[in-house]
């Protein structure tokens, strides 16, 4: 049995060990809570934003082409009007996105320190009888519009969607004017056909980015709120580890991190890239090292008291190894295993039946933040 089956074939022996067992847990959690935001986000902008786009663009369109397309300068003056109007649509809605988003955000960050308090404690031996500190819910939310993830804030993200969606329907209308098409057919380019549920049209972009936007961001706040709850406890985590989500979506760049350490508040934070058109997002996450038992009872000023063999075996283990999505997998009991992917693909994946390649979607499986609470225990009040 090699190092890495004998360290899953049973509990995790170690603090550092569980939190990063219960990190993996809770990860497919988040994964279907930010499915559910992005779910949300898909629904209003086709629902809200996409029929009310196409009612204008199509009236203006009709009026162009009723007058001739040509490249003078009534048709200039027609165009800038039409760039203009399909901004203020498209920009209207994205901003009802963002300021949604936020708000879900900010809910999500104060969640995520209760989490890591509530793991932390639940690992750490209970005759150390240690005290944790929690950041303040203000300074929590505060983290969602001060912090910016990969280099701009959430709501910057959001603005450079509609300017960039503008430009992708302008570009696709002139196309379309310049090759003579109807204005059904040009409108098509937009929204995309019927029998493929608009996936063959530009917005559909601008529905994959944001939902990108959205489950990277949730990535960075929960990150962030975790790490804001380190800092607070600085006497007790002394460093925090990356750990990548190792499956078939995992990118270069995430599994060189894997298992790299990092002092709390230094060095490179998920996301480790930027949310893009494609809709992927970063799963990775720093997860908090325990200090060695020795430094947290000098730091507390503590006797040896009730210290056992057993719990310095706990609190000096060294920080847990690395192995694979699809290993830790393997090694959780059958109902973690179904809570995790869900009755039918458990047994499946158990009885070498499916592949990980073929399940690491969740975005079927979608779940609220009161939902997650009352899986993860924790009171939202």
């Amino acid at each position: 049995m090699s190092q890495q089956e004998e360290r899953f074939d049973a509990k995790p022996k170690t603090v550092n060990d569980k939190l990063v067992a219960e990190w993996l847990k809770h990860a497919h959690r988040l994964e279907r809570l930010s499915a559910s935001e992005a779910k949300r986000i898909e629904d209003f902008l086709k629902r809200d934003v996409l029929p009310d786009l196409m009612g204008k663009l199509t009236t203006r369109l009709e009026r162009i082409t009723a007058r001739g397309y040509d490249t003078g300068v009534d048709t200039t003056r027609r165009f800038k009007e039409l760039r203009q109007q399909i901004l203020d649509v498209v920009d209207e809605g994205i901003q009802q996105v963002a300021k949604e988003n936020v708000k879900s955000l900010e809910d999500l960050a104060v969640y995520e320190a209760k989490w890591q308090q509530k793991a932390l404690q639940e690992a750490l031996p209970v005759e150390l009888e240690l005290e944790t500190k929690m950041p303040a819910p203000a300074k929590l939310k505060a983290l969602v519009t001060e912090r910016p993830v990969a280099g701009y804030g959430i709501e910057e993200w959001f603005d450079k969607l509609s300017v960039e969606t503008t430009d992708r329907i302008e570009r696709e209308v002139r196309i379309g004017l310049a090759e003579g098409e109807s204005v059904p057919d040009i409108a098509k380019r937009i929204r995309g056909s019927a029998e493929l549920d608009g996936t063959d049209g530009v917005f559909e972009v601008t529905n994959r980015h944001a939902k990108g936007i959205a489950r990277n961001a949730s990535i960075h706040v929960s990150n962030q709120a975790r790490q804001e709850f380190a800092a607070a406890n600085s006497d007790l985590i002394e460093e925090e580890q990356w750990v990548a989500t190792l499956d078939t979506r995992t990118c270069p760049k995430c599994g060189v991190l894997d298992g790299k350490k990092f002092p709390v508040g230094e060095g490179p934070m998920p996301p480790a890239h930027p949310p893009g058109p494609s809709g992927g997002a970063c799963r990775c996450a720093r997860v908090p090292v325990v200090r060695p038992l020795s430094e947290i009872l000098g730091r507390k000023k503590r006797g040896e008291g009730k210290i056992t063999a057993g719990t310095r075996e706990s609190m000096n283990g060294a920080v847990a190894s690395t192995t694979s999505y699809e290993e830790w997998l393997k090694s959780l009991p059958q109902a973690d295993l179904e809570e995790a992917l869900g009755k039918t693909r458990a047994e499946a994946f158990a009885a070498g039946e499916l592949k990980l390649s073929k399940m690491v979607d969740q975005s079927g499986r979608q779940l609220s933040l009161q939902q997650l609470a009352e899986l993860e225990r924790i009171d939202l009040e």
